[in-house]
């Protein structure tokens, strides 16, 4: 018997107003414009006996805690095991702090019930629906943007910089979802850095 593969995604936007506090700067750093939205896209994929739900969402760091109480209500409106949830966060400093990590202060509450839940929550439940037969290509390429931010200076200093010997990982890995009449579902791209600009 053959086996089926079921995709679906969907995006939100989840840019909170100008004028937040921002995660990563000092304790004080706010927006003041926004350049580029804040978004959390989620991929839905079956076999048609288990779905499990990818989110990726343009915060710094999530906290452990939240992120669990944020997959436990996925699971609860999709009707999948909790655990069937991944989230990941692109690591952005432009963003809410969601992670409440010491010395950054506590996660924003209300940035997390106005803008952050309810769009996890919406985005889940249209991948899901969204769902159709679908089929997959993965490839690789090599990306040398990445770079070693241990920067050894003459003086044997070693401080955030740039070392272009150091080591990092250049392959980048991009997978393909489309449907099987041929219309894009999603694409997703793995590459590992941290990026700075």
């Amino acid at each position: 018997m053959a086996k089926i593969l079921l995709a679906g995604a969907a995006r939100r936007d989840i840019t909170p107003e100008v004028g937040t506090l921002l995660y990563g700067y000092n304790p004080h750093q706010v927006s003041t414009s926004v350049h580029d939205p804040l978004n959390v896209t989620a991929a839905a994929f079956s076999d048609t006996k288990e779905t499990v739900l990818l989110l990726t969402v343009t915060v710094g760091d999530f906290q452990t805690a939240l992120a669990d109480e944020i997959r436990h209500k996925i699971g609860e409106v999709c009707a999948i095991p909790w655990e069937n949830v991944v989230i990941s966060a692109t690591h952005t400093h432009s963003a809410p702090n969601v992670a409440g990590f010491e010395g950054w202060g506590d996660v924003d509450r209300p940035y997390v019930d106005k803008f952050l839940l309810p769009a996890m929550l919406s985005v889940s439940v249209e991948a899901v629906n969204r769902m159709q037969p679908a089929v997959i290509g993965i490839g690789t390429c090599e990306s040398n943007v990445g770079i070693n931010r241990r920067e050894h200076t003459r003086s044997g200093h070693i401080g955030l910089g740039q070392n272009p010997w150091g080591c990092y990982d250049p392959v980048m890995t991009v997978i393909s979802v489309r449907g099987t009449d041929g219309t894009g579902i999603l694409n997703m791209i793995h590459y590992g850095c941290h990026g700075t600009a």
